[in-house]
């Protein structure tokens, strides 16, 4: 959601949404089908590849069922 109201679908909203060298916030959705250990492997892979691709830092991660 932002000033323009809401947003999601990948296509069409790229351009308005995409990430760039001056995004400070993102939300990403893995969505599991193998259970919750694949997802935590998933997880943890992404969260490293964000701090060493991305130079994030106060990643804070959250499991929905």
């Amino acid at each position: 959601y932002d000033e323009q109201g809401p947003f999601g679908n990948p296509t069409s909203d790229s351009e308005r949404a995409k990430v760039t060298k001056d995004s400070r916030n993102l939300i990403t959705v893995i969505y599991s089908f193998g259970g919750p250990q694949d997802l935590n492997d998933w997880m943890e892979t992404y969260e490293l590849w964000l701090k060493i691709f991305c130079d994030a830092k106060d990643i804070q991660t959250t499991v929905i069922r």
